[in-house]
């Protein structure tokens, strides 16, 4: 799957973990934060959820090449009104997922997934505090002539550098798609609980998915994807999202409202390769 697998990203209902493991799920009724920073005229914005630690390691709950949601709830999303460098990789200005990646005891990645599939993933720095920090937290801090990020949980610490870039003359038009980052972000937070066997997000917010594929639908899409074959991919998806939302509607199977959601989910991530292919051709 070409997107946000976005994804990542990715969010997780009362019994599931923000690690993906249902024997280690953390406190949900936690607040979400919100930190923000102003970086060269450029405005960077980060949310995440705010599970607790209760005891647990986080290292321990992870497995070498897991992904983790970095937070719980909703997708822990990213966005920034300019471009930026995280070491050799740019970052365009637009909205992200962000997920780390255990790559090897003590070695982690950050991924930073776009909305038009694709993604880029950078090392993070492994910190060790001394205190432990019992809620999640992420914070944005101005370091040199640039910004850092830092994820802190328990006694771990990961933080990566970047710096604001110009923006080139030439630089492409506007790629972001508003309504797909939308639908993305109920997709994401349904579609993954899904898969660890928790129906409750998607039972709940079939109709609101249905609305935001409507919106995404009915909108006028960037210049860049104003293409016949994505147009017609994405109509089609509002229908299947109205279909999935009547099924959930008459109370159908955990069986039959999967199917429906795969199908779904298949239909976003076609889109999405879509647009990444449009967004390569322009480069």
């Amino acid at each position: 799957m070409r997107l946000y697998a976005l994804i990542a990203l990715f969010s997780l209902i009362t019994a599931v973990s923000c690690f993906g493991n249902t024997a280690n799920a953390p406190s949900q009724g936690d607040d979400r934060g919100h930190p923000v920073l102003e970086l060269a005229g450029n405005k960077i914005e980060v949310n995440h959820g705010r599970p607790t630690l209760r005891g647990r390691n986080p290292e321990a709950m992870m497995q070498p090449g897991q992904v983790w949601r970095m937070g719980a709830n909703d997708p822990t999303t990213f966005s920034t009104q300019g471009d930026l460098r995280f070491g050799d990789k740019v970052v365009t200005a637009g909205n992200y997922i962000l997920q780390a990646k255990l790559v090897e005891a003590k070695k982690w990645n950050l991924l930073i997934q776009s909305e038009a599939g694709s993604t880029v993933e950078v090392p993070f720095t492994l910190q060790t505090t001394d205190k432990s920090v019992e809620a999640l937290t992420i914070t944005l801090e101005k370091r040199d002539k640039g910004g850092r990020m830092v994820l802190m949980w328990g006694t771990l610490s990961l933080a990566v550098d970047f710096q604001s870039v110009p923006k080139s003359a030439s630089a492409a038009d506007n790629d972001n798609w508003n309504e797909l980052t939308a639908f993305h972000a109920v997709m994401s937070a349904t579609f993954h609980p899904m898969e660890e066997g928790n129906f409750k997000p998607i039972r709940t917010r079939a109709a609101e998915m249905a609305a935001k594929a409507k919106q995404w639908s009915d909108s006028t899409p960037p210049a860049l994807y104003d293409k016949a074959e994505i147009k017609t991919n994405v109509a089609k998806l509002a229908q299947e999202s109205q279909t999935l939302a009547a099924l959930v509607a008459k109370k159908a199977s955990d069986v039959q409202i999967k199917e429906s959601l795969n199908a779904l989910h298949d239909r976003f991530h076609e889109i999405a390769g879509m647009c990444n292919d449009a967004k390569k051709q322009s480069l």
